[in-house]
């Protein structure tokens, strides 16, 4: 595949060809790839990031859709896929970028120690957290959300903290705020059901009376439902043997107890 490489200087000249020739009625076809590269380079998505990376390089193709839309991709010196833009070249218009880079390293140092004292004297996560500076911390900058993310490692009570400044890349690293607040262990709701209902189901099989009605039967199944009104904290089992229920259990996840039962 074919790629376009741009030395600095030679992007400058491309950004003022462009904005001389923004100022001009031109076919849509007399604009070339590097147009397309120029503009999206000048953007405020990917201009710092590329003046401060050797070695990039882009390519761009005419969709030739209505819109007069070029697609224009970037790639970091090793091949990793740093976003894309689309651009109107006749426009002069930056329609939309998706970034996907990382700090460089130098960035990466100062921005860390940074973030590091912002999140450790943050009021937001204090209040979660008992003095966070107690526990190790793992800081990164997550170009597809311009901001920087940081996993507090308290086991299952995980925090996740992404801290945005006002510049996109860490430069000046200006005005930090939380932008989010995560937990990376909560699972998802169906994934929450899942296990709660195979807990629920293990805890009333505990109950002999249970066991014995379908022990020695290959075709017993069992299922439980959340019982409403008690904030899936209480959950109904009914195990079966066929379509007969032959046992039923009512069980307390919260605590891992059984607090009613037929069999």
């Amino acid at each position: 595949m074919m790629r376009k490489r741009l030395t600095l200087s030679v992007l400058a000249c491309l950004i003022v060809i462009f904005g001389m020739m923004s100022s001009t009625v031109v076919a849509q076809d007399e604009f070339t790839e590097d147009d397309a590269i120029a503009l999206a380079a000048a953007s405020p998505a990917f201009a710092e990031a590329l003046a401060e990376r050797d070695g990039w390089s882009a390519a761009a193709y005419n969709t030739h859709n209505r819109y007069g839309v070029w697609r224009v991709q970037f790639w970091d010196q090793y091949g990793e896929d740093m976003g894309y833009a689309d651009v109107s070249p006749m426009l002069g218009q930056v329609f939309f970028t998706e970034t996907y880079y990382g700090a460089t390293e130098a960035q990466r140092q100062r921005g860390q120690d940074v973030v590091r004292e912002f999140v450790e004297n943050s009021p937001e996560v204090w209040a979660l957290i008992d003095d966070p500076s107690q526990y190790d911390m793992y800081i990164d900058y997550e170009g597809w959300m311009d901001a920087w993310g940081v996993y507090i490692d308290l086991g299952a009570d995980s925090v996740y903290v992404a801290v945005q400044f006002d510049d996109i890349i860490p430069s000046a690293l200006e005005n930090p705020r939380i932008l989010a607040l995560g937990f990376p262990t909560v699972g998802s709701y169906d994934e929450w059901y899942a296990a709660t209902e195979d807990q629920a189901i293990g805890i009333a099989f505990q109950q002999p009376e249970i066991a014995a009605a379908v022990r020695g039967n290959d075709a017993w199944y069992a299922a439980a439902t959340p019982v409403e009104g008690e904030n899936g904290d209480l959950w109904a089992v009914g195990f079966y043997l066929g379509d007969q229920l032959v046992a039923t259990a009512t069980v307390d996840v919260l605590n891992g107890a059984i607090t009613g039962f037929s069999a």
